[in-house]
């Protein structure tokens, strides 16, 4: 064992997720956490709203997502194969 002391956390010193992140927002499509004075998602244009209506998908983040998902599952494959 070291000589460093191991410093103890207590728990009401860690902040939570929420709390962290009370001056934010999530969007219900890309799921980019956005700050609270924006309207729209940053990341993919979704309006913020509080509509119950379902937004529009944004193509160029449907397409993204294709594409890196179908990098995520040739990385994989490649693993995979190395180990078989």
């Amino acid at each position: 064992m070291s000589g460093a002391s191991k410093k103890r956390v207590r728990k009401e010193d860690v902040a939570t997720f929420d709390e962290c992140d009370a001056g934010s927002w999530e969007c219900t499509v890309c799921t980019y956490r956005n700050r609270f004075e924006a309207f729209k998602c940053e990341m993919c244009d979704t309006r913020k709203g509080t509509s119950t209506r379902k937004p529009r998908l944004n193509e160029n983040v449907v397409q993204m997502q294709k594409v890196v998902q179908n990098f995520v599952v040739q990385q994989q494959e490649k693993a995979a194969s190395r180990y078989a």
